[in-house]
């Protein structure tokens, strides 16, 4: 069984724009897979990496997928079960070098499935703007504290895998 995280947000950029800001901003590869211009794929920190056109999702619920037009994607199929220690962290350090550099803000999703996170820009005091997260209620200052709420919302089956140290 493969485990997919997903930020959706939005870029008034095409994919091609988009694809090379992300490789500078992030220092990656993403580039059309099988010559695709709106799927763009990188194996990135040991993972599938993925940038495409957000059209084929509706909205669920508390997902709102229909208000974006692209989602990144890291993916751990079976065989790179072992990275899923790390696939949580790696998402949240994308989200933070893509505010970092562009302002984007988006929603961060487990499986397209459940709501993690709903990041909008405030001005904080003496830090000046930072993502704050709506569904946590905390600013994303602190990496561990900020990976601790996320991880809080996690399904019990998944949080161990993603979140708990071995013993």
């Amino acid at each position: 069984m493969s485990v997919t995280i997903q930020y959706f947000f939005n870029s008034p950029k095409d994919p091609e724009e988009l694809g090379r800001d992300i490789n500078n901003c992030l220092g990656c590869s993403l580039a059309p897979y099988e010559g695709d211009p709106e799927d763009l794929f990188d194996r990135f920190l040991s993972m599938e990496f993925t940038l495409q056109i957000a059209d084929e999702y509706v909205n669920d619920k508390e997902l709102d997928l229909e208000n974006f037009g692209y989602y990144l994607d890291f993916r751990t199929p079976v065989g790179d079960a072992d990275a899923r220690a790390i696939q949580v962290p790696a998402m949240l350090m994308v989200i933070f070098a893509l505010h970092r550099c562009f302002g984007i803000t988006g929603i961060l999703v487990f499986d397209v499935q459940i709501l993690l996170a709903r990041y909008e820009e405030r001005a904080i005091s003496g830090y000046g703007k930072r993502l704050y997260d709506l569904v946590s209620d905390t600013v994303f200052l602190s990496f561990p504290a900020h990976l601790n709420a996320i991880g809080a919302r996690l399904p019990d089956k998944w949080r161990k895998t993603f979140m708990e140290m071995p013993s």
